[in-house]
């Protein structure tokens, strides 16, 4: 059925009235959404922190001062060895679970990014606060594993060695998004859909059934409408 020009508010709402079901069915669906949205399943963030450390070198007492850019590099490098997705199983049989990833820390700004220091944050998304925290920590001694690995193998001394060590061991957060922002959206396009779908049913069902019930009422009520505004 063509709309045959502009639709007024009165048609629309003719046409929700007629097809009420469906706006019913639109308003448990938009319900219940809201309400996964508002009751949301916890997820836990698991986090730890580790910092590279240099190797130990006579002429530096200090071991830090021999931070440099180049050591956060090979940490990188590492961290793309883990991460890389032939190693999936095996991180899942160390007892990685849920979500994970390992990036730099960042210890420059949003302005002027520098990831020179040699730290990594590794982070695990789970439903459970035990399990985050078993999982990170599963993913340090992945890591931590991995860069003696590729060190060994490239024929490094141990006294040469970078030596990974945890600057802030695992803990689990929650993470609690804004419910608000969810509901509203919800609510939002339930509206839409409330409007949208009847109207949309009611051409359907009249183009299958040809002029029909609902095709003549919807049609009655664009000419009662006509002959107002005519009148």
């Amino acid at each position: 059925m063509a709309w045959g020009g502009p639709v007024s508010l009165r048609e629309v709402l003719s046409v929700i009235r007629l097809r009420w079901y469906v706006a019913a069915v639109v308003l448990l669906v938009t319900a219940a959404a809201g309400y996964w949205v508002h009751h949301p399943k916890p997820t836990f963030v698991g986090t730890c922190v580790v910092v590279l450390e240099p190797p130990a070198d006579p002429t530096a007492p200090n071991r830090l001062s021999a931070v440099t850019s180049s050591i956060a590099t090979a940490g990188y490098m590492v961290n793309l060895a883990v991460m890389d997705s032939s190693q999936t199983d095996a991180l899942r049989r160390a007892g990685v679970v849920g979500e994970y990833a390992i990036t730099p820390n960042n210890n420059g700004t949003a302005e002027t990014p520098q990831y020179d220091l040699p730290s990594e944050v590794l982070t695990v998304e789970t439903g459970d606060p035990t399990t985050a925290v078993s999982g990170v920590a599963a993913l340090e001694a992945a890591y931590a594993k991995r860069f003696q690995q590729i060190q060994a193998e490239d024929g490094v001394p141990k006294s040469l060695w970078i030596t990974p060590e945890i600057l802030v061991p695992p803990v689990a957060q929650q993470v609690i998004g804004s419910r608000s922002r969810g509901v509203i959206g919800v609510g939002t396009l339930g509206l839409g859909a409330m409007v949208i779908l009847p109207i949309w049913y009611d051409r359907w069902a009249a183009r299958r059934r040809g002029r029909g019930r609902g095709g003549r009422m919807f049609s009655a009520a664009r000419r009662r409408a006509t002959a107002r505004k005519a009148a």
